[in-house]
């Protein structure tokens, strides 16, 4: 396990190295950050004073080397419109996206998992049909279509929730449902197709020989092999959320990085931009890692394979 864990952490630097190529890449080509910052109407001495403070009268690759260098050391330059460290600015959002993705996942792996073990357990009845069903109109429904929907019932018309913000648990019901609205589906598909597999093999069969009843079967013998690819699935889904929460942060005024970036975007606040995806990047990067680890302690196949 130990050799395992080495690996994989070896493989960490890797995709953010490539992230980061693309990221700074991306900013340089979108402009002069000094010029989109200050704007047109600046003059030729304003935009090469900030060039200078920005370090962007050097050649490019000494830009990225030195861009790099002091992102290791957790320097990401300053925040154009906040004037404090972008690093700083990011970190102050993190809590309010960590918090947003991990209600939201608990509630999709929570009600997934437990709707696909009761679709495998009256596969082909009606209510199989059913719950199969619901799922495929939620994979279809857009988060941001429901996100709206939500609002307009819950907060605007029963005014039972508040439409936005952040602050208590209140405000907290709806985003996270949101998010939850659109995996959820997905692992309760995952869910069953595993079990379904699951329930084929062998070690099934000798267990049903035995006369063990059929919940048994299901729930001891059953999910804990099929659980593999939902585990999988989970850690992915928290690095996607971490990073994909964009529209619904925006839709409920939550405070998180993905409302922030946007914010960066459109002020040209180049610096907490970058900063911004390469925390993002990171978070997406460990949690993958996190994933294959779990992974490998619920199945030692992994392991002994890789």
């Amino acid at each position: 396990m130990t050799r395992y864990v080495a690996r994989r952490l070896l493989q960490v630097p890797v995709p953010l190295l490539l992230i980061s190529i693309v990221v700074f890449a991306l900013v340089r080509i979108t402009g002069d950050p000094a010029v989109l910052y200050l704007g047109q109407d600046a003059t030729p001495e304003q935009i090469r004073t900030l060039q200078q403070q920005l370090g962007l009268d050097q050649p490019i690759w000494i830009q990225y080397v030195r861009y790099v260098r002091q992102a290791a050391q957790g320097d990401m330059g300053r925040s154009l419109r906040y004037r404090r460290p972008a690093l700083a600015v990011v970190v102050e959002r993190l809590p309010f996206t960590a918090l947003l993705a991990t209600t939201g996942l608990l509630l999709a792996a929570l009600a997934g998992v437990v709707i696909g073990v009761v679709s495998t357990r009256y596969r082909g009845t009606w209510g199989d049909v059913f719950l199969v069903g619901l799922s495929v109109t939620g994979q279809a429904m857009p988060n941001f279509w429901l996100g709206v929907v939500l609002v307009l019932f819950f907060a605007v018309r029963l005014q039972w929730l508040p439409t936005s913000g952040a602050g208590e648990w209140r405000h907290l019901v709806l985003p996270s449902v949101t998010l939850a609205s659109f995996i959820m589906p997905h692992m309760m598909l995952l869910t069953r197709t595993a079990l379904l597999e699951v329930m084929q093999d062998q070690y099934v069969t000798v267990a049903r020989a035995k006369g063990l009843p059929e919940r048994r079967v299901l729930y001891r013998h059953a999910l804990r092999n099929a659980l593999n690819p939902v585990v999988a699935y989970v850690g992915l889904q928290f690095g996607n959320l971490m990073g994909g929460s964009v529209i619904t942060e925006i839709i409920f005024a939550w405070p998180g990085v993905g409302q922030l970036t946007i914010q960066s975007i459109f002020n040209r606040d180049a610096p907490v931009v970058v900063a911004a995806v390469i925390i993002l990047a990171l978070i997406i990067v460990l949690c993958n890692l996190a994933a294959d680890i779990a992974n490998a302690l619920v199945d030692p196949r992994i392991r002994i394979q890789a």
